[in-house]
């Protein structure tokens, strides 16, 4: 679809196609596939009273959707995933069609980068994301009262997931800090590396556990985050390590000018760089969910007018390791597919859909038995 796409960009076909294709796999799999799916399937149709291991009273706003959900829903956990799916894809949608220079090729993005995981198992997290993007669509609108709604979207989504309160001023100040020029993405896009390689070296766990002794109230339910153990880096490879660095400063030199200084570059830039400065925290893809997100758009921009007008040389090299990228990351995507480990916390393997017989998934046999 990216490719015909790219041979014809005013039809759309393409992309509603490949946004089908994500949406049926993420709303019609198997409460089974996917961390904490079974949890909150099972939980809201009373299998369980527990959602998982935290025993701590959920955010408000979440308590509410679920127990509106359960009656408008029966308590029908196969309807519950799906209007979860829809409900927390229909934002990244809209904003991909209205933005996207090559709307499939976000989506190709969407599921070879960490968030085609993600929108299977952090369901509290997405939704509260997904009322944060709404307020995004409406700025984006410049609809009347515009600050307003969208500081009513920053409070609603702080009540269905506390990781609101980090995302929320991050969009503001990106909204309204400038910048003007593309070498700026790219030279912090670099010191971040290094940076991150540093804090490779130092103690980061206890730099951590500094800010949790803390015991910030309002952030004491994202400390699971941090209190993850850091993974083992010893065999990843540098290229998978600088992997988004290299398709963000690709991103950054090739897109127009107008688009450097566009809001979402600039939240983009914030994930690129964070990514980098804690490669090492195993949650750290969800902590800069809310910023990779706009990812997905930013690097199309980067194959528009600007990169047709180069050089051949320039265009040639350009084009190469975009290929690279795309083929590497598409090859790692395959073989994690093919070479699962089926006792792994992420549970993603195998894949089954809702009306398949999974009593025997690896996801009951491993963690629910």
């Amino acid at each position: 679809m990216t490719f015909l796409n790219a041979r014809d960009r005013r039809n759309d076909i393409y992309f509603y196609i490949a946004a089908a294709v994500v949406l049926v796999f993420t709303a019609l799999r198997a409460p089974v596939v996917g961390a904490d799916t079974y949890n909150y399937v099972r939980f809201f149709t009373g299998e369980s009273i527990n959602y998982s291991g935290d025993r701590r009273e959920f955010e408000p706003l979440f308590t509410a959707y679920n127990s509106v959900m359960k009656v408008l829903l029966f308590r029908n956990g196969v309807l519950y995933m799906i209007v979860n799916s829809v409900l927390t894809l229909l934002p990244v949608y809209v904003l991909v069609k209205h933005n996207a220079y090559n709307k499939p090729m976000s989506i190709l993005l969407f599921f070879l980068s960490a968030l085609g995981i993600l929108y299977f198992v952090a369901l509290r997290q997405l939704l509260s994301l997904a009322i944060l993007l709404g307020g995004v669509i409406y700025i984006q609108k410049d609809g009347r009262y515009k600050w307003a709604v969208f500081l009513i979207c920053g409070v609603l989504a702080y009540f269905m997931h506390t990781s609101a309160i980090y995302v929320f001023p991050v969009y503001v100040l990106c909204y309204f800090v400038p910048m003007r020029n593309r070498w700026i993405a790219v030279v912090l896009i670099v010191i971040s590396i290094v940076s991150g390689l540093i804090l490779k070296n130092l103690d980061i766990m206890k730099m951590l556990s500094a800010y949790e002794s803390l015991n910030f109230s309002a952030t004491e339910r994202l400390d699971v985050y941090l209190d993850e153990e850091l993974v083992d880096t010893s065999e990843f490879s540098i290229l998978g390590i600088l992997k988004k660095s290299i398709i963000g400063i690709f991103a950054f030199l090739w897109m127009p000018r107008k688009k450097v200084n566009h809001w979402f570059s600039k939240i983009y830039l914030v994930g690129v760089v964070l990514s980098n400065f804690f490669f090492e925290m195993q949650m750290v893809e969800r902590m800069v969910m809310g910023f990779s997100v706009f990812g997905i758009i930013c690097v199309t921009w980067a194959f528009g007018p600007a990169l047709h007008k180069a050089e051949f040389k320039l265009k040639l090299v350009s084009y190469a390791v975009a290929a690279f990228m795309c083929l590497y990351m598409s090859f790692g995507y395959i073989r994690d597919c093919i070479n699962y480990d089926p006792t792994n916390d992420m549970r993603m393997h195998p894949y089954y859909f809702f009306f398949q017989d999974y009593h025997d998934h690896p996801s009951i046999k491993y963690h629910f038995n």
